[in-house]
């Protein structure tokens, strides 16, 4: 009994001690295949960012979701494979890489960044700014955020805040050519072409093959020289008294009914281009033509007309009529009518005492006035014609409710349409 105890014992022993070395072969051999995978892991990963910058983004998807197959954990391969969905326009796709990222890690901040580029790719500016907010509120350092934002803000047509954030981008890395690059286009697009141009120059003195900075410095150039001659061309004028209920243009391209009345202070001063008419009670109304300019008119009367007719507001007779007389003047309303004139742009400008009023408390004297001037423009032949009239302001603190400023609007705008067809052309 006790030898076969003893052999019993012996036998127990030994499984124990097979168990035991079972075990920790077993165990090796997980360590060993963890390991393995793992390696894998980040094998298939690299190959997958080669093909990446090899710009192989079908391919370079391919490895990344075999990286996620091996290693459904490592959240690298979500980031990146989101990246090339991203690149390959795959949107729904790419969000969805980058949303299971921030679900595992929300303080990552190049998770915002990139989640905003893909927003600010498919035109959804508020959201991608809204995710370049919350990089900026992790880690209020983090350039890239404040530049993306700035992007974002000047695809916006938000020249202000593009440029505020650019500036805190030169702040935190004043070396980056590609801000004051950005910064410049801003600024031209604010028509402050000086700091536009020293803006443009630094980035061309960082990287001096920055052909974008060269062609917007042109830009600059010829935008200026536009400037100054549709100014002189409008500024040339005579006074002319009101004898006829009808007036025709001295280069016979228009007649127009009167629309002053010469007992109420009615007054008519023209030139070649254009022809003003006012009151003592601050009323206007005016056309003005040009030519189309060189820079524009290979894209006027096609179908990015809308677009073409806003550059020729913004960037030629804005700077040079309404901003010139009144800097602190601002466009605070845009439509484009394609129904009207064949196509018509009309936008609504604030001018903070821009308008002459003859009825003052005193009775007598002339008193300045906030007013609202409503404008048209439109193609007609080879000509861009802008129609204005204006309106003083009917809120002496600027602050109308809003059923007023869409009363003051609905007004303005009808007074402009009105006036803009009772035009004919000859």
């Amino acid at each position: 009994m006790e030898k076969f105890l003893f052999h019993r014992n012996s036998m127990n022993y030994k499984l124990k001690q097979m168990i035991m070395i079972g075990f920790q072969v077993l165990l090796a051999l997980f360590l060993n295949i963890y390991v393995v995978c793992a390696q894998s892991d980040e094998e298939v990963l690299n190959k997958g960012t080669e093909y990446m910058e090899a710009g192989k983004t079908t391919e370079a998807i391919t490895e990344f979701t075999k990286a996620i197959q091996i290693n459904p954990s490592n959240l690298k391969s979500y980031f990146f494979r989101g990246i090339a969905y991203g690149t390959n326009n795959n949107f729904d796709e790419a969000l969805l890489d980058f949303n299971k990222v921030i679900e595992n890690r929300p303080n990552f901040v190049p998770i915002y960044i990139v989640r905003g580029n893909l927003y600010d790719n498919h035109g959804n500016y508020e959201q991608a700014i809204s995710d370049y907010n919350k990089a900026i509120e992790i880690d209020p350092k983090f350039a890239s955020a404040y530049f993306e934002r700035g992007l974002a803000h000047l695809s916006k047509n938000k020249y202000d805040l593009a440029v505020s954030d650019f500036n805190k981008v030169i702040e935190i890395n004043p070396n980056d050519v590609r801000v004051y690059s950005k910064r410049g286009i801003a600024n031209m697009h604010k028509n402050n072409f000086t700091q536009a141009s020293l803006d443009l120059k630094r980035a061309i003195e960082i990287n001096p093959n920055d052909a974008e900075s060269l062609n917007y410095l042109k830009i600059i150039d010829e935008r200026k020289d536009t400037i100054s001659k549709f100014a002189v061309k409008m500024s040339e004028g005579r006074a002319v008294g009101i004898k006829e209920k009808i007036y025709s243009s001295p280069s016979q391209v228009f007649k127009v009914p009167v629309p002053v009345d010469r007992n109420l202070g009615g007054n008519i001063a023209d030139a070649t281009n254009a022809v003003s008419f006012t009151d003592d009670f601050g009323r206007l109304f005016r056309i003005e033509f040009s030519s189309l300019p060189s820079q524009w008119g290979s894209r006027l009367g096609k179908a990015d007309k809308e677009q073409s007719l806003k550059d020729f507001l913004e960037q030629a007779y804005l700077p040079a009529t309404i901003l010139k007389a009144i800097p602190d003047a601002s466009v605070e309303y845009l439509e484009y009518m394609d129904q009207i004139l064949g196509g018509a742009l009309y936008a609504e400008a604030y001018l903070p005492k821009g308008s002459i009023n003859a009825v003052s408390k005193g009775g007598s004297s002339f008193a300045r006035e906030d007013a609202k001037r409503g404008l048209l423009l439109f193609l007609h032949k080879n000509n861009i014609f802008i129609i204005s009239t204006c309106l003083m302001q009917l809120s002496s603190d600027g602050s109308s409710d809003i059923k007023e400023k869409e009363k003051i609007r609905g007004l303005l705008k009808n007074n402009t349409l009105s006036f803009a067809q009772s035009i004919q052309f000859f």
